[in-house]
């Protein structure tokens, strides 16, 4: 229960507001001074439409309206002289800045895990210290690291990745496993290797 947010997307409107009050309440930060009235309201519409659409409670609502658009047979697709289709495209696109961890590079994604994970024990510690239930994954006691990250890529981000490169706005592709064979050379997959085996000891000491 948040009663500042009335429990609607509380840490992406927290994000928000922090980012708005900080940027109004200095000067040196006001890039957008030259704007009028009008187009700094539309701006910080914008702006405010694009964070809260990382609250992933919609992610599934934001992807079907999405698939609708780029991957239905009788879609016309993305429409660019509409401000709705424009404003949905910045919005997938700012999702997949906010859940890009596992289309980074082993060694980035492993470090950007670690620090969610860190994260989540954190918020689970303070839950329990007051008597809530722990949330799903944040239960130091009882960590579930490869479930997690399994879910994550096959539930959000492979889907999201996939729907946007259907729309041609990618700059790549999206590497299922086994693809890709021979990209790397033998020093990066030697360093990868080290990576995942030490990644795989974590898991199965974090499982004892």
């Amino acid at each position: 229960q948040a009663v500042l947010y009335n429990d609607r997307s509380v840490l992406e409107n927290h994000h928000a507001a922090a980012a708005w009050n900080l940027f109004l309440s200095r000067p040196e930060y006001n890039f957008l001074a030259p704007l009028d009235h009008v187009q700094f309201k539309r701006f910080r519409f914008l702006v405010i439409e694009a964070v809260l659409a990382t609250d992933l409670k919609k992610h599934f609502d934001f992807l079907a309206e999405f698939n609708a658009k780029v991957n239905d047979v009788n879609s016309n697709g993305i429409d660019w002289s509409n401000e709705n289709d424009r404003l949905l495209v910045c919005q997938v696109c700012i999702k997949l800045a906010d859940i890009n961890g596992p289309a980074k590079t082993r060694g980035l994604h492993l470090k950007w895990t670690e620090g969610i994970v860190n994260e989540f024990y954190e918020q689970g510690d303070e839950e329990a210290s007051l008597g809530l239930p722990i949330s799903p994954f944040m239960d130091r006691a009882a960590p579930q690291l490869a479930k997690l990250q399994e879910s994550f890529i096959t539930h959000i981000v492979g889907p999201l990745c996939n729907s946007y490169n259907a729309a041609g706005l990618l700059p790549g592709r999206w590497l299922e496993e086994g693809d890709g064979e021979g990209a790397e050379s033998e020093e990066e997959e030697e360093d990868d290797d080290d990576e995942l085996d030490t990644e795989d000891e974590e898991v199965d000491d974090m499982g004892q």
